[in-house]
């Protein structure tokens, strides 16, 4: 899944398969790799917004945008009952995510 990544420019949809030399599964260790050479990622924008501001990133492709979908994950202790500020959290994400 991560080796293929989709870009959209108006409603037109590219599917780019991708390969490299190493693999993050860890967002801030991703940016960090691709701040020191590591290589072209493609991040949220929240993620780079300090990176890119300081010019330690450059945007390429500005006229696409990455595919809806790309999978989110909220990640918490298993516990039989879930907090209720976690609860509450994960139900607002849901909401404004996937609404």
């Amino acid at each position: 899944m991560f080796d293929e990544w989709g870009f959209r420019k108006s409603r037109a949809l590219s599917l780019v398969k991708v390969r490299g030399n190493i693999q993050i599964n860890d967002g801030k260790a991703l940016v960090a790799a691709a701040c020191v050479g590591g290589g072209v990622l493609v991040a949220d924008r929240m993620m780079v917004a300090h990176e890119l501001a300081q010019g330690t990133l450059v945007e390429l492709l500005p006229d696409y945008r990455p595919r809806p979908g790309q999978p989110i994950y909220a990640v918490y202790p298993a516990r039989s009952g879930l907090a209720l500020k976690t609860a509450t959290v994960v139900a607002f994400l849901q909401e404004r995510l996937f609404a």
